[in-house]
């Protein structure tokens, strides 16, 4: 993973990375909670799941796909 640090906590944009160099998933932190957009990617490099934090907890659309790009569920938070 990469990103930034401030006063020990993450935050700014994050990157996480599967085994087989394919980012895995990216978002933003501020004050050390996951905050704004966040995609997650299954290996194969499909979106698995795009999504909205707040201060740390679930916001906004979720949407999650297979590894083919289907639509597996979406919700409102």
């Amino acid at each position: 993973s990469s990103g930034e640090y401030r006063q020990n906590e993450p935050h700014g944009r994050w990157v996480i990375w599967h085994d087989n160099g394919q980012q895995a998933a990216a978002g933003w932190f501020r004050n050390g909670k996951r905050d704004g957009p966040w995609t997650r990617w299954h290996p194969n490099g499909e979106p698995a799941i795009d999504a909205e934090f707040a201060a740390g907890k679930r916001a906004g659309e979720w949407v999650r796909t297979d590894e083919k790009g289907n639509l597996v569920s979406s919700a409102k938070y």
